[in-house]
């Protein structure tokens, strides 16, 4: 069985399923190499609501845990040891990951230059996987009896259980704290997705039966409480998004054999990938279709985009591909000229007259200060982004809808 460990570029198994073409779709990103900013080999893992990006480069001297902000790539380090991997990231900037050191594999949390690790599992290994902006992590540590899933507020250190297996990993938390991951049932031999909530664990085929399904993965679950990642139907792995007790077959792409789903955003919108043969190929899900994305790139000059790990509600989306024989870090930005939104901008920021108007922003500012790169309200995310998600840029007469005042002041990691 492969663990998440062996799991963290992706590998999945090679199964036989086709499915019909899909029609083309009009080119809609444009594609920035951060892989160029890493050297030689680089994978972005996670991006934030302000177009942040953590991931893990492969160097010389072993792998590099690395931040991308403000149009530069901040390496964050051997932390101690010999590997530092980067695989989550909040609104806040601040990193989630793990690091081999002398003593063993650590979890770590990265802020503002600040180091902290888990003293309450100095003496296992232990792995973070996701930070929610309030400062919440989930992981998973290691003991001779197996694996089990853990969520930190930034001081206590709580196990999360299981199914009565002897293991349970947890992969992801939402803005209000419900945690998606994997449990190995009493009796099974295989994983099952599962939800921890409001202090209560569930398996969530529980959700589903009679579907046909066995979830095996959920790997991210977003705000609404929309979950997805990977099971089982028909003997074939495949992508699922899961709805309450609605799940959904992302399917695959056309010559694929399985399909993961690694990511998501607050739209329902999901990012991952499909095999074809002896590689992988990324893709996106929305409006209930399966995209490849190699195919809605305007100019992909020789790339071939092989995972999708993370997309942000501005429909930004990170992951890494193969460009001249080197695995790469890529992300995708959606054409401004294709944005359907973008109508009527005299100032050409990508932000409506009306929406800049009804928010007392400036309409005719085309110097940036006022307008896209502009952050009245001192979040951290610029008005493009808000608008994209449909939120207030401003705080005072306009409330701030994004909340990330009472998430600043009373973040763990202060």
């Amino acid at each position: 069985m492969n663990t998440p460990l062996n799991c963290l570029i992706g590998s999945v198994l090679v199964l036989s399923v086709l499915r019909s073409p899909l029609k083309a779709a009009e080119p809609s990103y444009d594609l920035f190499d951060l892989g160029a900013l890493i050297d030689p080999h680089s994978y972005a893992l996670a991006i934030n609501q302000a177009g942040q990006v953590a991931g893990y480069g492969r160097t010389a001297r072993g792998a590099r845990a690395f931040l991308y902000r403000d149009q530069a790539v901040q390496d964050l380090g051997p932390l101690r040891g010999t590997n530092s991997y980067a695989t989550s990231i909040n609104l806040f900037g601040h990193v989630a990951g793990f690091a081999d050191q002398a003593e063993g594999v650590r979890a770590f949390v990265y802020q503002d230059g600040f180091l902290r690790q888990f003293d309450p599992l100095s003496d296992v290994d232990h792995y973070a996987f996701g930070i929610n902006d309030s400062g919440w992590v989930v992981g998973y540590f290691s003991t001779a009896n197996g694996d089990e899933a853990f969520v930190s507020d930034g001081s206590a250190v709580t196990g999360l259980g299981g199914l009565g297996g002897s293991n349970s990993y947890a992969y992801a938390i939402n803005g209000r704290g419900a945690i998606a991951g994997s449990a190995l049932p009493a009796q099974g031999s295989t994983l099952h997705a599962v939800l921890w909530d409001v202090g209560q664990l569930f398996d969530l085929n529980q959700f589903v039966p009679g579907s046909g399904w066995e979830l095996e993965e959920a790997r991210a679950i977003n705000d609404q409480g929309l979950i997805t990642g990977c099971g089982w139907l028909e003997g074939n792995r495949r992508a699922f998004r899961l709805n309450g007790s609605t799940v959904t077959d992302l399917g695959t792409l056309p010559g694929a054999t399985a399909s993961r789903g690694w990511g998501m955003n607050n739209r329902g919108e999901v990012v991952g990938s499909v095999t074809i043969g002896s590689q992988t190929r990324a893709f996106l899900w929305r409006d209930g279709q399966m995209e490849d994305l190699d195919n809605l790139v305007t100019a992909r000059a020789g790339w071939q985009l092989r995972e999708a790990r993370g997309i942000n509600d501005a429909g930004q989306i990170v992951g890494w591909g193969s460009l001249r024989n080197e695995e790469r870090a890529f992300l995708l930005l959606p054409s401004p000229a294709r944005d359907p939104k973008a109508a009527s901008d005299p100032d050409g920021d990508g932000l409506p007259t009306s929406w800049e108007v009804r928010h007392g922003l400036d309409p005719f500012d085309a110097t940036g200060d006022n307008g896209a790169d502009g952050d009245p309200d001192g979040d951290g995310v610029s008005n493009l982004i808000e608008y994209r998600m449909g939120r207030s840029p401003k705080k005072g007469a306009v409330p701030d809808t994004n909340d990330v005042t009472r998430l600043r002041v009373h973040t763990p990691l202060q």
